[in-house]
């Protein structure tokens, strides 16, 4: 999402779920200085506070970095992560994205995600006319209910909130290769992966939790990966 590096390699930090909110401010703009990709923001039942209203605040306080939310499509409604998404999306310019947990029932997922697709896909580009003289703010006619029955989920109604500026949150799909450890190995596996060719994304996950993410980013300054 923010950083151009060779064989197309993305790196990530994670979030604790049950990490206070200047610790989720510190950890976002720490990976944003190292030119990582995204911060993903792991789900925690019943955790306080909602995630989703988490990364909605740290838009003001990054510029560039992805924010990434850990959804469990087990618990979840289609329909309500559909509009949180879109909210974090709206507010960081387009840099919202979100993972399904890896526990969750695959059938139930592809599902939930499809669903989710229609509600931002259910506004037109151009619905909202925001027309003073006439008093309306949208075009009714450009907004279509979305109507879904599956295996999983029934779904009648309509979204609430004008189409994300990326249509469709980024869905993080591919797997991710956790590092963790000593901040000094980690920064040489990164080195290894990109000099060995590897893709994907590598999920940092050091020593020393902040410090140790300092380290890292310092490091990865030093040697411009």
């Amino acid at each position: 999402m923010d950083a151009e590096r060779p064989n197309g390699i993305r790196l990530a930090t994670r979030i604790p779920g049950t990490a206070g909110f200047d610790a989720c401010v510190r950890i976002a703009r720490s990976a944003e200085r190292g030119r990582f990709d995204f911060v993903l923001l792991d789900f925690v039942l019943d955790s306080a506070p909602d995630p989703f209203s988490v990364l909605a605040a740290l838009p003001a306080v990054t510029d560039r970095i992805g924010l990434v939310a850990v959804v469990d499509t087990d618990t979840a409604e289609p329909f309500d992560v559909a509009r949180k998404l879109a909210t974090v999306d709206h507010l960081s310019g387009g840099r919202a994205g979100w993972r399904i947990a890896d526990s969750c029932d695959r059938d139930r997922a592809e599902e939930f995600a499809a669903v989710a697709r229609e509600f931002w896909d259910s506004w037109a580009e151009d619905a909202v006319t925001a027309d003073r003289q006439a008093g309306r703010y949208v075009d009714p006619d450009r907004i279509r209910p979305v109507e879904h029955r599956g295996a999983h989920f029934t779904v009648r109604g309509v979204a609430t909130m004008p189409r994300p500026p990326q249509r469709h949150p980024v869905l993080i799909t591919a797997g991710l290769l956790e590092l963790s450890g000593p901040p000094g190995e980690i920064a040489a596996e990164i080195a290894r992966h990109i000099r060995d060719g590897g893709g994907g994304v590598l999920l940092l996950d050091p020593d020393d939790g902040q410090d140790g993410l300092d380290t890292i980013v310092e490091h990865l300054g030093q040697t411009a990966l």
